[in-house]
């Protein structure tokens, strides 16, 4: 008996293979042959398909999205950065009043500042001295009063001008190289040179004298044309900021 049924359950094997499910002894309210199971391998093919190309889609809109955010969020630049103009103050070295032409003929590092900071002004000028004698070391001129392409002139502006006076910007500025011009000037003079330059500064607190100046941290190198060309921050060294401009003492053509 055993052996009779043998082919029976062969045919009905390769007929679950063929249509996905398995007919029932005998036939009686089973699935007609040949009819298809609750989902076919065709149908699995076609939801896959649907599926990939959904996904893919959702892919690509999510992805337009990102880039959308991006470029609402990426700084827009056109043209030369906004930085330096028209300015009136006074050199302490000479007395003599000084505007914007001032820097036209040479390099110059140009820093915003107080005498009374107590840590982080002398630290980035002692870096720009650092830098200075480095290219000193180079061939490179470094003067206060020269002119020409291969000379850098460094220059402090007091955002402090209630307590410093223009003598006493250029004695501080003196300190860190020989080479530094010292300005400063009346209230309305500073805030009109830290404004061409997009410096911030604010009082921040104390009373009387004892108080302290809150100031962007930012060394600007202006070329012999009297245009920004690029700055350097906190995170700058000495050794960066000397080949830096040297780089770009090489590549300008004015």
């Amino acid at each position: 008996m055993f052996r009779s049924m043998r082919p029976v359950a062969r045919r009905l094997l390769r007929r679950a293979s063929s249509t996905g499910r398995a007919a029932p002894p005998g036939g009686g309210g089973g699935a007609r042959t040949g009819q298809q199971g609750p989902i076919s391998w065709r149908a699995l093919a076609v939801f896959g398909v649907a599926g990939t190309a959904g996904l893919g889609y959702y892919s690509v809109k999510k992805q337009a999205r990102m880039e959308g955010k991006r470029d609402i969020m990426r700084p827009q630049t056109v043209g030369k950065a906004a930085i330096g103009g028209a300015f009136s103050l006074v050199d302490g070295s000479s007395g003599a009043a000084v505007d914007e032409t001032f820097l036209l003929g040479r390099w110059t590092l140009v820093y915003f500042g107080f005498t009374m900071c107590p840590d982080v002004c002398p630290a980035e000028l002692t870096k720009v001295g650092e830098a200075l004698t480095m290219l000193e070391g180079r061939g490179r001129r470094v003067r206060r009063d020269g002119k020409g392409g291969s000379v850098v002139t460094p220059v402090f502006i007091s955002v402090d001008p209630a307590r410093d006076s223009p003598e006493r910007a250029a004695e501080y500025a003196a300190g860190f190289h020989k080479a530094f011009v010292g300005l400063s000037g009346s209230d309305e003079q500073v805030r009109q040179a830290a404004k061409a330059y997009r410096v911030y500064y604010s009082r921040d607190g104390g009373e009387g004298d004892e108080y302290l100046v809150d100031h962007s941290i930012i060394t600007y190198l202006m070329d012999p044309g009297g245009e920004f060309r690029e700055f350097y921050g906190t995170n700058s060294s000495a050794a960066e900021i000397a080949a830096r401009v040297e780089a770009q003492m090489l590549a300008w053509k004015g």
